[in-house]
């Protein structure tokens, strides 16, 4: 079994376990789920049980292809009526100020990126460019609605912060997919993407200092995926450019963010024993919003 094998295991096993906790707590609390949905600020993070599934299609693909592409149907399929049912509720909501973060990409355009790179993989072209098309359309209706309203209710509440992160995915997962479907051939699209990747992560920079002094909590997992999202374009622009030592690079830059996502994994760990244990409150996020309006 190879080492991506057994990643993909590990995650396909560590999904399951939380799909099982969905489904469960599903059963015992369909209200409190009901009102999570409804909520603008807990509804774009329910994207996440079909986002987080979509990347074990590739781990599915070398034993059963047909089962990987029904698998990634299904995740876009989640994803679309997810997408579809909270969107008009975030229309509609009329609060003020509105409560708006960056979480807000997940259901709109990384549900487009993500599955066209997923898509891409897997030689679903169709459907990777139809994907791929809807991300960027999300992305040109979402971004000045998500920078209006983040300038207006600036600072984001601590619980929150490390959304900030995620605007760092979508341009790097978009130039992956891209570059995917184009055989790796990098063209003038190609370098837009990676300029506005390379541009959204210099952004990223004033902010470190805050991201440092964040407790840690279920939210700080929100750093996981942009980070990973930035070193799989990293990968990608290696490989094309072939500088030298490009091997070495690409090593270093996979053991980087797996060293990252490791250690979230360890400290969530050790949070998790009943020694480490502390109450959690599911509406935190809520709560400092209403201390910030007030």
């Amino acid at each position: 079994m190879t080492v991506s094998s057994v990643l993909f295991t590990i995650a396909g096993a560590a999904w399951l376990v939380l799909a099982i906790g969905v489904v469960t707590r599903l059963a015992e609390a369909p209200r409190s789920v009901l009102a999570e949905l409804r909520d603008p600020v807990l509804s774009p993070f329910w994207s996440l049980v079909w986002l987080a599934g979509m990347p074990l299609s590739i781990g599915v693909a070398p034993y059963s292809l047909t089962a990987a592409e029904v698998w990634l149907i299904v995740c876009v399929a989640g994803i679309v009526a997810n997408a579809l049912y909270i969107v008009p509720l975030w229309i509609a909501d009329r609060s003020a100020p509105p409560r708006f973060h960056p979480g807000y990409i997940l259901p709109t355009i990384a549900g487009g990126v993500l599955p066209a790179q997923v898509a891409a993989a897997l030689r679903l072209s169709a459907l990777a460019w139809v994907c791929l098309a809807v991300g960027a359309a999300s992305c040109l209706a979402l971004a000045p609605v998500m920078v209006r309203r983040l300038a207006r209710s600036w600072p984001v509440p601590a619980a929150l912060t490390p959304t900030l992160a995620i605007s760092l995915a979508p341009p790097a997962v978009g130039s992956n997919a891209y570059l995917d479907l184009r055989g790796m051939r990098a063209d003038g699209v190609a370098y837009a993407l990676l300029a506005v990747a390379v541009a959204t992560a210099l952004a990223q920079i004033p902010l470190i200092s805050r991201y440092l002094r964040l407790p840690f909590g279920p939210s700080v997992w929100g750093f996981a995926f942009p980070v990973a999202a930035i070193a799989g374009c990293a990968v990608h622009w290696l490989q094309i450019l072939n500088p030298p030592g490009q091997a070495i690079y690409a090593g270093l830059t996979c053991a980087a963010t797996s060293a990252l996502i490791g250690a979230l994994a360890l400290r969530t760990l050790l949070a998790a024993m009943p020694s480490w244990r502390a109450p959690v409150n599911h509406n935190d996020a809520r709560e400092e919003l209403s201390v910030q309006r007030t």
